[in-house]
């Protein structure tokens, strides 16, 4: 479930990670749903005993309706062992069950900074597409073939410029 969760395919996990910054690149990923026009949202939820159980290996045995007792509701908590890169790279953790989950915080990335703040991230912390995604699948998903090539106009070049003066690399800056 977790591979598959990974790939876009509806289960009933709901992903999550152990990293702020993951989760603030995620927030600020463009989205081809709503044309990157929206505000981002990053979710902060302190995983206790007292409101998700782990589930442990043996647990793992047990049928999905064991999880959806309707009798009580309960939210659970799940680090896959054997892990992808994907899940690595992502500092993934899952969490699933049957009743909502109630955020402890809650950041809103306007839209209008969310370039710059991914921007901030690569350079701060080297957080890209490419480190989250470090698969074959990731690598596909960037270069598939009905990605039409664009050359970029002035405004892009100028752009990146920018980015680059910003990031000190001035060679880069001049050369866009």
């Amino acid at each position: 479930l977790a591979g598959l969760q990974h790939f876009k395919a509806a289960t009933c996990l709901i992903d999550f990670t152990y990293s702020a910054q993951v989760a603030l690149w995620f927030a600020c990923a463009q989205d081809s749903k709503t044309d990157d026009s929206t505000n981002g949202k990053v979710f902060a939820v302190h995983k206790d005993a007292d409101r998700f159980i782990e589930i442990e290996p043996d647990l793992l045995t047990e049928s999905v309706p064991y999880f959806l007792d309707e009798k009580e509701p309960q939210l659970y908590h799940w680090q896959p062992r054997q892990q992808n890169n994907r899940i690595l790279a992502q500092q993934s953790i899952f969490f699933f069950g049957d009743y909502e989950i109630e955020e402890d915080a809650v950041c809103v990335i306007q839209k209008c900074e969310k370039e710059n703040i991914r921007t901030e991230l690569e350079r701060v912390s080297g957080i890209t597409e490419i480190r989250l995604f470090p698969d074959f699948e990731g690598f596909a998903s960037l270069r598939d073939d009905q990605t039409p090539y664009m050359p970029l106009s002035a405004a892009e070049y100028t752009k990146r410029a920018d980015q680059a003066v910003r990031r000190n690399k001035f060679d880069v800056a001049i050369a866009d």
